[in-house]
């Protein structure tokens, strides 16, 4: 039942609904170890993918994905490290800790959008490489992504077009990280 749910609320993750995202991996831990739940979120989510790029083709914004993808690939390579290299019990920790993150990101993402912002050139790595790491880890790079888009003031088709983007691209490097680490 909860991998029938997962499979169903990925479809309007992927629709514009992003913020389920986020509870994918920590529901399905519930019954299987992290490790195995981002194995398997990950799945859903490239299926996902590429209806969301097809649905969305063309509407991204490129400056946005092009200054967060190269340190998101290196911060999804990380974390989907860490996610191998700790124990199950360690993930858990973290994934707690993850979840207490997101309810503060809830709490704080309307303020976000009347934030009076000052763009840097480095703010976009940064947000990158954060929403890497969370990815690589647990699938989970949406509230990075979405508190910087949110100060972005992008449109809302924009935004979702951006967001399928990015993540479908960081998906595909997450599904190819053997091949990836072997280059390196």
């Amino acid at each position: 039942f909860l991998l029938a749910l997962v499979s169903f609320l990925t479809g309007f993750a992927k629709g514009g609904f992003n913020a389920l995202a986020a509870l994918m991996t920590p529901l399905l831990s519930l019954m299987m170890t992290p490790a195995e739940a981002v194995g398997i979120v990950l799945l859903l989510y490239l299926i996902g993918d590429a209806f969301a790029v097809y649905t969305y083709r063309g509407e991204w914004n490129w400056p946005v994905v092009l200054s967060m993808l190269p340190a998101a690939v290196v911060g999804s390579l990380a974390g989907t490290w860490l996610l191998t290299v700790l124990s199950p019990g360690g993930l858990r920790w973290l994934l707690a800790v993850f979840v207490l993150f997101l309810v503060a990101y809830k709490v704080a993402s309307d303020r976000l959008q009347a934030f009076r912002y000052n763009p840097q050139a480095w703010h976009g790595p940064l947000a990158g490489g954060v929403a890497g790491v969370f990815s690589g880890m647990f699938n989970s790079g949406g509230p990075t992504f979405n508190a910087y888009l949110l100060l972005q003031k992008l449109e809302p088709r924009a935004f979702v077009a951006t967001a399928s983007l990015f993540f479908a691209v960081l998906n595909l490097v997450k599904e190819m990280k053997g091949p990836i680490l072997c280059l390196v």
